[in-house]
């Protein structure tokens, strides 16, 4: 995958659906493994986009928020990851999920 293809992705609008309700909200979530879990299809004129959410039950601010990219093939890639008690945002190549 391009860096230029990456750079359009992450500077494209992308919107939660409206349908989608209180996206932070624990109770909405799935607990899994000590973790609160949540997946979001993301609105976004020409590209399949996904928002993972994964927040430690015990710890809200230890969090990772996902942007995901899935292609025509079905093939998944990790475009941006955003983790909280750190604060900084991940700079390793997409990773294909």
């Amino acid at each position: 995958m391009k860096d230029c293809f990456v750079d359009r992705i992450v500077a494209c609008k992308k919107y939660i659906p409206r349908h989608t309700k209180n996206v932070l909200d624990p109770r909405k979530m799935k607990e899994d493994n000590g973790h609160y879990r949540r997946n979001i299809d993301l609105d976004c004129d020409g590209y399949r986009l996904r928002m993972s959410i994964r927040q430690l039950v015990d710890d809200p601010l230890n969090f990772s928020v996902l942007l995901i990219y899935s292609d025509d093939a079905g093939h998944t890639y990790i475009i941006r990851r955003y983790n909280g008690t750190t604060a900084a945002m991940a700079t390793r190549s997409p990773e294909r999920g």
